[in-house]
């Protein structure tokens, strides 16, 4: 079990680096490295924690922060920083398991300086939209996206084009600075969250128990709307 913080920790971050190994995420461990190969600085690694390509729902946010991603090497809720500390705890509260979950930016390094983070150009949002659709093919499993934030939300088209679309839902960033300023914003995304629980548990129960005999051949029957 994992503390919030806890990649401030030297053992707890090797830890984390041994566990890259494992089967869920040696196919998003690649891509990155693909990634890394065509990005202008460092990209991050997923968290082995999170659900890897057996993740269901994707969150998505805008960039890593200095502070987390980028000093940790790891895109997590473990990271010591506002927003992975706010996402950890609001995930809790919704009952939202980080194994059915995997965390990523919409561009995925860091774009500040040396003393801050900056926000994202439309043009870096739409040249880093091919590296999404990349990833998009590495989740099978995938029935949920959360873009978290208004600059993440400028991706919601890429979803529509899939040929099978997860279900989009928005809601505000959750930066210390955001739920600072607006303590209200913290309700909104713990209802967002609260809602796609609910809606990973109905698919979850369709797949699982609702079958239907069509032509003699069993069917699953359509995953529900929102």
């Amino acid at each position: 079990m994992t503390t919030l913080k806890s990649l401030a920790d030297s053992a707890t971050h090797a830890a984390r680096l041994a566990a890259m190994v494992e089967p869920h995420v040696a196919a998003l461990r690649a891509f990155v490295d693909q990634l890394r190969s065509e990005a202008p600085t460092n990209v991050p690694d997923f968290d082995p924690l999170d659900g890897g390509v057996n993740a269901e729902c994707l969150f998505l946010l805008e960039t890593p922060g200095r502070r987390g991603a980028d000093a940790t090497g790891f895109v997590s809720r473990d990271n010591a920083d506002p927003t992975a500390r706010n996402l950890a705890k609001l995930c809790q509260e919704a009952g939202l398991d980080r194994a059915r979950t995997v965390i990523w930016n919409v561009v995925p390094w860091y774009i500040g300086d040396s003393q801050r983070n900056r926000a994202s150009t439309n043009k870096e949002i739409a040249d880093c939209s091919p590296h999404l659709r990349a990833l998009l093919v590495q989740l099978p499993h995938l029935r949920a996206v959360v873009l978290f934030g208004k600059q993440a939300q400028r991706a919601a088209n890429i979803f529509g084009d899939l040929p099978s679309s997860p279900q989009v839902f928005q809601c505000p960033h959750p930066s210390g600075r955001s739920l600072n300023a607006r303590p209200e914003l913290r309700d909104e995304i713990r209802r967002c969250l609260l809602s796609v629980t609910e809606y990973l548990d109905a698919c979850a129960k369709t797949v699982a128990n609702l079958t239907v005999k069509r032509d003699g051949r069993e069917a699953a029957r359509p995953l529900p709307q929102r």
